[in-house]
Parts: C-alpha cells; structure tokens; sequence
C-alpha cells in the first residue's frame, strides 16, 4: 500500500545557517551511502533495479526468483531520498531545474515509474550518476520552466 507524500510535510529551515547545516549533513550521508555502493553504479544499475521494481508494483508485490530486494530497496530508496530532498530545498533551488509537482503530491509508486520510463527513454544517458539522472527525470516531468506554472 502506497502513501503519498506531500510537499507541505516538509518545511525548509528557516536560517541560512540551518540550511547549510542541513546541506552538509545531506553531503556526509551522501558520501557514506556512496561509499557503501560500487564504484561503478550508473543509470544502468539503477534501471535494472527499477525495473525489478516496477514489475513488482504491477504484480501486487508478489516477487519471482531472481528478484533482489536489495536493488528494489535501493531503487526506492534512492528514487524517495531525491524527492524528498528536491522537495525540501524547492525554496532555493535555481530556476532552470525549479520543479512544480502536482498539488497532492506523488507516492513512491509514481516516482519509480516516472524514472524508469525516463532512463528508458534516454539510454545514451546511462552512464551519469543515478543520482543525477532522478533528478532530470522529475526536472522532465514536473519542471517549473517547462510547464510554466510556479511552485
């Protein structure tokens, strides 16, 4: 069962200082979970991860052999984790990458599938940072800029 997750849930810190603490807090998380992940990891990972996903959302979560709840948890995790920071931050984010996400919000679900079609649709893409490539696929879908509504 999915829950969505509202923007107004997160409020972003009120002083400079508290963001920035906050920003470097997210830096050292970042650094330590990278740590934790191969050198290597590209879009590539992250769509197959996605994809054992997705087929689980669409199959009432009724996993098949082979399925690695490892990489399914590192696909949402990481698909939320960019979310909710680019959520959190929307305040101060530059306005060419400013995101307009729908009033209700989105649930992980969605999220997931909106990254997954995006790295299926541009493959020559791959090979960034997964990080990096949640970001352009809800830049894509829900970008300020393109739609021309505000935040």
């Amino acid at each position: 069962m999915e829950v969505a997750a509202s923007q107004t849930s997160l409020t972003p810190p009120r002083s400079r200082t508290a963001l920035f603490l906050w920003v470097i807090a997210l830096v050292i998380a970042s650094t330590a979970s990278s740590m934790v992940m191969a050198e290597n990891d590209t879009g590539n990972n992250l769509l197959q991860h996605c994809k054992q996903t997705v087929y689980l959302l669409d199959n009432n979560f009724n996993a098949t052999p082979g399925t690695n709840d490892l990489e399914v948890g590192r696909c949402i995790g990481l698909v939320e984790g960019v979310r909710h920071t680019m959520i959190y931050l929307s305040s101060v984010m530059p306005k060419d990458i400013e995101v307009c996400w729908p009033k209700n919000g989105i649930t992980n679900g969605q999220a997931v599938r909106i990254v997954t079609r995006w790295l299926e649709t541009h493959p020559e893409q791959l090979q960034e940072n997964p990080t990096y490539l949640v970001m352009k696929s809800f830049i894509d879908a829900y970008g300020c800029k393109k739609s021309g509504r505000r935040s």
